[in-house]
């Protein structure tokens, strides 16, 4: 068996390789034929000593947080001087560089993410600033305000329902509710309820890995019952469509706690589900843990769901 440090050095070459010639070439002009590692490199950008996401790469950005990733980024590691370095605002002279019809879906858009709770006008307020402001700081939007929050907020929610002629109805997002998802105008005909079935060998995993952060258990924990609607997964505020062989593919972002030495031993860590429909009633699929946790448990799980409808 290579060593911790072996392995280390031959995943390295591997990811070196993956990530030159005419692969990257692929991953800088095709943004679904890269892999992870080469997504989250061409996505992100350090500055200031710490990694942030880069715009100027926005289809990588927006590709790599619509699959579940966060490449490393973490705002909440800032010192509050870096913060208010780099904080910009989005004012209304931003927001009148939209049409009518952006500006409503935005509003709706920043709604169902429970960032505004007023009327869906398309008119610059207090609500639209403080929901515009908040999510630019949530999601670490920097430049080009206008392009990013537009093209952010239309991948996290569907607005192909807002016109211009039809009065507009959104629904806030529900904290810890499986219902709480961009899909919530899907009809109850096409909605189903998928819960894991009894899963000894996924209950042994998570108590054996106990020191996971509280938002990493949550996302595990949200594998237990899934949200199927009108085709798509729901996960949070985000539909995963799937792939052409009708395979979705959830990623999550996995953290460990910190010692009292600051030392965690998860990294920038990812594991992902992919589950696929067999059948109207039954979900299946696998959980992929990350590589690292071989020596204290299984790399691949198996997931059998029920559904019904809601």
């Amino acid at each position: 068996m290579l060593s911790t440090f072996n392995r280390h050095a031959v995943l390295a070459i591997a990811l070196t390789c993956l990530s030159s010639g005419a692969v990257a070439a692929t991953c800088e002009t095709d943004v679904a034929a890269c892999t992870i590692v080469e997504l989250c490199s061409t996505a992100t950008i350090t500055k200031r000593g710490y990694l942030e996401w880069d715009f100027d790469s926005l289809d990588h950005v927006s590709y790599a947080k619509n699959n579940g990733l966060n490449c490393g980024v973490d705002s909440s590691t800032k010192s509050s001087d870096d913060q208010a370095e780099a904080q910009v605002k989005f004012t209304k002279n931003d927001f009148a560089t939209y049409n009518r019809l952006e500006r409503l879906q935005i509003q709706y858009a920043l709604k169902s993410l429970g960032y505004y709770s007023s009327g869906v006008d398309g008119l610059w307020g207090k609500g639209s600033e403080r929901g515009l402001n908040k999510f630019i700081q949530d999601e670490g939007i920097t430049e080009n305000l206008a392009t990013n929050v537009y093209k952010s907020l239309t991948l996290e929610v569907d607005v192909s329902n807002v016109t211009l002629s039809q009065p507009i109805k959104s629904t806030p997002r529900k904290i810890n509710s499986v219902a709480s998802t961009p899909a919530a105008a899907a009809s109850d005909q096409n909605r189903k309820i998928c819960r894991l079935n009894e899963n000894v060998n996924f209950e042994n995993m998570l108590q054996l890995n106990s020191d996971l952060t509280r938002k990493t258990k949550k996302e595990f924990n949200g594998l237990r019952e899934i949200e199927m609607a009108d085709g798509k997964l729901l996960n949070g505020s985000r539909a995963i469509k799937p792939n052409a062989d009708g395979l979705f593919k959830l990623y999550i972002a996995v953290l460990c706690e910190k010692n009292a030495n600051n030392w965690s031993r998860c990294g920038t860590f990812q594991a992902h589900a992919r589950l696929t429909m067999r059948g109207s009633n039954v979900l299946q699929g696998k959980l992929f843990t990350p590589w690292e946790w071989a020596g204290r448990s299984p790399q691949m799980y198996s997931l059998e769901y029920t559904c019904s409808n809601s």
